[in-house]
């Protein structure tokens, strides 16, 4: 019994220090790697998405989506060999209960991960701009024209009201069909045009309609992520004392062995 635990201690012992010296290699030698991330809210046009989470996500990974710029900004040293890897590099996910979509990115420096993730987020605002271009200006197009009929209205108002206060040739009020006619023009000023005007005008509001936004900033982690000290050590030992007891078990099982033959 004593030599048993002799020899599994000088096993757990020689185990460990290899493990240590494993450990402090891979600590010192391995590059220093940087964590950033990021979310945003898609651009919305009149409180509609230009597109989803889901479909974004989709276009992400067509070869042709980013430019050589934002692929060289993320990957200087040319390491990805396709869109699809480039994808993986800054990991979309899609938040479950609200529309958002989130990047985290990987490098060597904070500099880098924190480069890679505002060219990601700067090309993908430009994209959208470009889809709700159109949709906008026809918006705009819309309020302008009811703008339009609405000044119109009111001339024609202004018009009636005139010559209702007129009289006829035979010194009678001209009030009936004209008094009629303001009346309606008034309604449809009142309840239609305006209400369209003030649908129109909140729908193309900043909280309504607005380009891609950050939800936050994009964070980057100050301490490189597979540099901890702490963490290393007590792997090391772990899997040194797991290394020694499995190397004295199998030891312990050949002497068995070879007793039980002889």
């Amino acid at each position: 019994m004593r030599l048993f635990l002799k020899t599994c201690a000088g096993n757990i012992f020689k185990s460990t220090l290899v493990c240590l010296l494993a450990g402090g290699v891979h600590y010192l030698f391995i590059p220093r790697e940087y964590v950033a991330s990021a979310t945003i809210e898609m651009a919305k046009v009149a409180g509609e998405m230009v597109e989803t989470p889901n479909f974004l996500l989709e276009k992400i990974k067509i070869p042709s989506y980013f430019t050589h710029t934002t692929l060289q900004i993320c990957d200087p040293d040319g390491k990805l060999n396709s869109q699809a890897n480039f994808a993986k590099k800054i990991n979309p996910s899609i938040n479950k209960s609200v529309p958002f979509i989130s990047f985290v990115t990987h490098a060597q420096t904070t500099r880098q991960a924190i480069a890679c993730l505002n060219a990601v987020i700067a090309e993908i605002s430009s994209n959208q701009n470009a889809i709700a271009k159109p949709l906008l200006e026809q918006k705009k197009r819309n309020l302008q024209q009811l703008q339009e009929r609405l000044k119109h209205a009111e001339e024609q108002v202004k018009l009636l009201s005139t010559l209702a206060d007129k009289k006829t040739p035979n010194e009678e009020p001209f009030s009936g069909s004209n008094s009629a006619m303001c009346s309606i023009y008034n309604l449809e000023i009142n309840k239609t045009i305006r209400n369209e005007i003030i649908a129109l005008e909140y729908a193309l509001s900043a909280n309504r309609t607005q380009p891609v936004s950050l939800v936050n900033s994009v964070y980057a982690s100050e301490a490189p992520i597979n540099k901890r000290p702490f963490f290393t050590l007590c792997v090391s030992l772990v899997l040194g004392l797991i290394l020694g007891l499995l190397v004295t078990a199998v030891m312990r099982e050949g002497r068995l062995l070879k007793f039980s033959e002889s």
